[in-house]
């Protein structure tokens, strides 16, 4: 349904609401260019109307278009068109017709439940129409039950040029299932169930016919039919017309909600035994529709019925190393005297001579089925209660040979003779993962160190999880990284050495005998370092048993990357690598808002502040908290922060109950630094002495000695804390006309080798004065399911509602700044939001009797220096910034309204759009919503590009009188379009600021400029050369050779897009 608009600023009157016309709309039958036609089965899936009909209880959704001629609204901006009588709506509905292109709003609609529509362009658009041919298009839904039929069962409709027929589709109201819900192997007999739902009811009797397609497969007539009727049993009264193939029954016509179930049996015929077989069975169910024409469902069921012995098979490693395989033979309750069952295993493994049975077979419960296999005497039918065979065997688990860690094994039961198909099971075991799991390496860590190089754990665990094995190896290869050097140095080879000893002996025998005699054999580069090496033993390594232990390594990095360090280990047939990564540490610092704990700039009202007792009194204070992580390379030499505190505009606390400058390590208690006359402090951290010396331009220099730095831990547990608490000097907010201050707070830190800076960060705090708050609320309309008709959401700003007088100057104003921020995304919802040129209205404001000040249109307000610009502010993460700025009256209550217009891939969701508006930087308002992107129910298009001018110091201010000359690229130069006459084409901006170009005269693809001649009426300056000039393109998106110059950088523009062009006043000489 079209979406409704409630603040609409014209009201429309409807002729079925019994209000009169001044003048009778025009009927716009003979401009309708086009009906577009979809159809839902449940009113949210739309797509096409389907040939063979809709449902009853389905939607359909229209679309008109129309298109009209210039000079059409001339005599009349209302029109109107009646849909036929066959339309019944699903209700009456009204919004705003918007321009698809800008948002502009072009007029009002309504649509009465009956299908009289009514279209009312407002005077701007009826002005365009005089220029430019207007489009349109409206949406609306109808139900179909709504909608009169014929007799035949279809809805004919016209509505011209569009006329077609939709045939109403009742086949829905009968539907048949079948299964096979039973099924007897041993007999071959399969039971089935019919099942025949309507939920509409039918319009005749339902025939109900079965069939046997399969040649294997025939009724049982002998165990009869089951019939029901809504559960009832109603098999007595139904006389079925059966076959060996099929059957017919007769039933009665079914009422709304009816169910038929019909059970039945079929046969596996005699030839078919002993072998599986799928047996195909088609039933259908015909009736009648309401105009007499038969309709038919029907459901077909394919059965696989095994009738043959079958085999299964399956293997897994035992907890002695052995694999461990299982046989299943299912006889489905028959004799298999006769069949034979052999077993064949892959080349690496051996049968064991005789193989457990269960049940015992002719009073044994072991047989052989190697070779020739075993052939089952007369009376195998298994266990009595399950029909079942089992047998069992183990065998050895083999080497791994050229990699081969897979065994497999296959089980066949053949039968007797012709006839039957022989069954078979396979399994496959593959010890891999126990050969896999016999060995795990892993880096553990990298610890930067102060020389630039790192410390690289690494673990090892090896076993033995396949059996004792007599001899082992473990190689270990320290691989190279692309940015970096990794090797064993001396002390490390012999910590590794001693390590391995170490836990052999921890390792229970037979390992821990072999802690003495084991080998350790060195490999080394060119450079003459242990970048491998290999341990041997020639000593048992037992089925389960363990050894553990840990070494380092050492890795050079690239101190400007990251660098991963692998290491690849192998034991018994395994391979496995570690891997550990480094990235160099840089010392960095942040700086914190003590009061918000946020690094970026940030904003507080002064009754807000934190306070603390100095001198006996209670005072309001700023703070900041410098954390400080320094890395292992630059803990070497003493390291400096240096605080720069803003001269004269703050004082740090002194004498008061929370320290004015104070100093931490990692989570230690803080240490406050108290300055003596001399400037100078110190504190004691760690049995080290930490200074702080304040210098004569004000900023205070803390020296941390190397001694502290080399005690220091991990980088981010063990970071320097720096706190700053400082109270505003006085007359910094007091002064006249001062509404906030500013401080900014910067600290540097210096240190490592060369004593140079490290880092650096700013942070500012502005501090509002109290008379501020309250001043801004911003608000805009609710939409609980994301949709804003027309794609245009309405804001609105309440400025000052008290009308507090903040400015002494009696002629002083206030400067509002807006932002609005939102996230593009080119691969998704391809976001745009853009301001509605125009759209901002600012009004004084006035309280509603529930106290609210809400706006009144009756007294605007003129807004000076307007300006609206949309910037990139991220291009990495699509990052757009929407900026008004204007300039407003101080002492009364205002009300600014403006609306945005989004655009971008329809149904996508926009994320978060926040905005954000600030009175001269103070009080602070902001709200944030997610929206649907949506096609708008009515809308229009108009066919020109309109150029509007306007003041450079207002965006809301139009200029008349401004004259543009149009030049076209003709593939080497630019010259100018000649109108129909052969002179130049000119145009000349109204009162509105605009001048319309028609898309005619526009080629595709090809390059223009406007180039400005006169200057707006009034004072004015004509700018010159290039900045007179506006270039622009209109792509159609084919990608069809483009005629422009080199180096062309005009704006791409569309059918109802607006260029805008500012001009500048001229300057009055004194």
């Amino acid at each position: 349904m079209a979406c409704v608009v409630t603040a609409v600023a014209i009201l429309l009157a409807m002729v079925t609401a019994g209000t009169v016309w001044a003048v009778e709309p025009t009927d716009f039958t003979d401009r309708i260019t086009g009906v577009e036609i979809k159809y839902s089965p449940d009113g949210y899936t739309w797509g096409d109307v389907p040939a063979e009909g809709v449902e009853k209880t389905g939607h359909l959704r229209f679309n008109i278009q129309w298109s009209l001629d210039r000079n059409y609204l001339d005599s009349n901006s209302a029109i109107q068109y009646r849909l036929p009588g066959e339309f019944r709506l699903v209700r009456a509905d009204s919004g705003v017709v918007y321009n698809d292109r800008n948002a502009d709003p072009m007029g009002t609609y309504e649509v009465s439940a009956d299908g009289h529509i009514v279209i009312h362009y407002n005077e701007t658009y009826v002005k365009t129409n005089r220029n430019s041919v207007l489009t349109g298009h409206l949406e609306f839904q109808a139900n179909v039950s709504d909608m009169k039929t014929s007799t035949d069962e279809r809805i004919h409709i016209s509505i011209p040029p569009h006329s077609t027929e939709i045939p109403i589709n009742r086949t829905s109201g009968m539907s048949i299932d079948k299964k096979a819900v039973e099924i007897d192997s041993a007999n071959g007999i399969v039971k089935y169930t019919a099942t025949v739902n309507s939920d509409k009811g039918t319009y005749g009797p339902v025939i109900v016919e079965d069939r046997m397609l399969s040649d294997s497969l025939t009724l049982d007539q002998g165990k009869g039919f089951t019939v029901t009727r809504n559960g009832g049993d109603i098999s007595s009264i139904i006389t079925p017309t059966a076959t060996g193939k099929g059957f017919r029954l007769a039933l009665e016509r079914m009422d709304p909600g009816d169910r038929y179930e019909i059970t039945y049996y079929g046969r596996i015929t005699a030839d078919a035994a002993g072998t599986d077989t799928t047996v195909v069975n088609q039933v259908k169910a015909t009736s009648k529709r309401g105009n007499g024409d038969d309709f038919s469902v029907d459901k077909r069921v394919e059965t696989n019925v095994s009738t043959r012995p079958d085999v299964s098979k399956s293997g897994g490693i035992t907890a002695g190393g052995k694999t461990k395989w299982t046989i299943g033979i299912d006889t489905k309750n028959r004799d298999i005297v006769g069949w034979t069952l052999t077993d064949t295993p892959s080349a690496n493994i051996t049968l064991p001579d005789t193989v457990h049975i269960s049940p015992a077979v002719n009073g044994s419960d072991t047989i052989s089925v190697g070779g020739s296999g075993f052939t089952f005497p007369v009376n195998s039918t298994g266990d009595p209660a399950t029909h079942k065979y089992t047998i069992t065997y183990e065998t050895d688990m083999p080497a791994v040979v050229d990699g081969t860690t897979r065994v497999d094994n296959t089980a066949t039961l053949t039968p007797p003779g012709p006839g039957g198909d022989p069954g078979s099971g396979s399994a496959e075991v593959d010890y891999g993962q126990r050969v896999r799991d016999s060995l795990y390496k892993s880096g553990q860590g990298a610890n930067e160190l102060a020389d630039g190089t790192a410390e690289l754990k690494w673990a090892v665990s090896l076993k033995s999880p396949l059996e004792d094995s007599a001899g082992w190896t473990y190689t270990d290869r320290l691989e190279q990284p692309e940015n970096g050097v990794h090797y064993i140095s001396g002390s490390q080879w012999d910590m590794l050495v001693a390590s391995v000893r170490q836990r052999l002996q921890w390792a229970g025998e037979p390992l821990k005998s072999q802690a003495e005699s084991v080998r350790f054999t060195q490999d080394r580069d060119t450079a003459g370092r242990i970048v491998g090496f290999t341990i041997q033993s020639d000593g048992v390594f037992p089925q389960g048993g363990q050894l553990y232990f840990e070494y380092s390594s050492t890795g050079v990095t690239n101190a400007q990357a990251e660098t991963v360090f692998r290491n690849q280990a192998g034991f018994n047939g395994a391979t496995h690598t570690g891997e550990n990564r480094l990235t160099p540490s840089h010392t960095s610092s942040e700086k914190y808002d003590l009061k918000s704990n946020i690094t970026g700039d940030s904003g507080h009202d002064m009754s807000d502040l934190d306070t603390a007792v100095q001198n006996g009194g209670r005072v309001r204070y700023l703070g900041w908290k410098i954390v400080t992580k320094v890395a292992p390379k630059d803990r070497h030499a003493d390291m400096r922060i240096t605080e720069l505190l803003p001269a004269g505009k703050v004082a740090l606390l002194a004498n008061a109950d929370k320290p004015g400058l104070g100093f931490q390590v990692g989570d230690g208690a803080e240490s406050e630094f108290g300055f003596d006359t001399s400037g100078n402090a110190s504190v004691t951290v760690r049995g080290v002495r930490v200074t702080a010396a304040r210098q004569s331009d004000g900023s205070i220099v803390i020296t941390v000695p190397k001694e502290l730095l080399e005690k220091l831990g991990n980088r981010d547990q063990d970071a320097i804390s720096v706190y700053v608490r400082a109270t505003l000097a006085d007359g910094v907010l007091s002064g006249s006309g001062v509404r906030h201050a500013t401080i900014e707070n910067s600290v540097v830190v210096s240190g490592g080798d060369d004593g140079g800076i490290l880092d650096r960060k700013t942070q500012r705090q502005t501090i509002s004065d109290d008379r501020y708050k309250g001043m801004l609320s911003k608000s805009h309309p609710v939409s609980p399911d994301g949709h804003y008709a027309g794609n245009v959401i309405t804001y609105s700003v309440v400025i000052n509602p008290a009308g507090r007088k903040m400015l002494t100057d009696p002629n002083a104003t206030l400067r509002l700044r807006d932002e609005l921020t939102y996230t593009h995304n080119e691969y998704y919802s391809k976001l745009r939001i853009s301001y509605v040129p125009g759209s901002a209205k600012l009004y004084e404001g006035v309280r509603d009797s529930s106290g609210k000040t809400v706006a009144d249109e009756s007294k605007p307000v003129g807004m000076d220096d307007f300006h609206y610009e949309s910037v990139v502010a991220d291009a990495a993460q699509g990052t757009m910034r929407n900026i008004i700025t204007a300039t407003v009256p101080d002492g009364k209550p205002l009300v600014l309204q403006y609306r945005y217009r989004f655009s971008g891939t329809e149904n996508t969701w926009t994320g978060n759009v926040s905005n954000t508006v600030s009175l001269d930087g103070q009080g602070s308002t902001s709200d944030t919503l997610s929206f649907q992107i949506r096609k708008s129910s009515a809308g229009g298009d108009v066919s020109t590009i309109a150029v509007y001018k306007h003041d450079s110091r207002n965006y809301n201010k139009p200029l008349k009188g401004a004259m543009f000359r149009l030049y076209r690229y003709n593939g080497s130069t630019y010259e100018p379009v000649r109108d129909a006459h052969g002179g130049d084409r000119i145009f000349t901006t109204g009162a509105d600021g605009q001048v319309d170009i028609d898309g005619k005269d526009i080629d595709y693809n090809t390059a223009y400029y406007l180039e400005e001649i006169k200057a707006p009426d009034g004072d004015y300056v004509l700018p010159t050369g290039q900045g007179a000039r506006t270039y622009f393109i209109r792509p159609d998106g084919s990608g069809s050779a483009v005629s422009k110059p080199a180096g062309f950088t005009g704006r791409s523009v569309y059918l109802g897009d607006i260029i805008d062009i500012a001009n500048t006043r001229a300057v009055a000489l004194p």
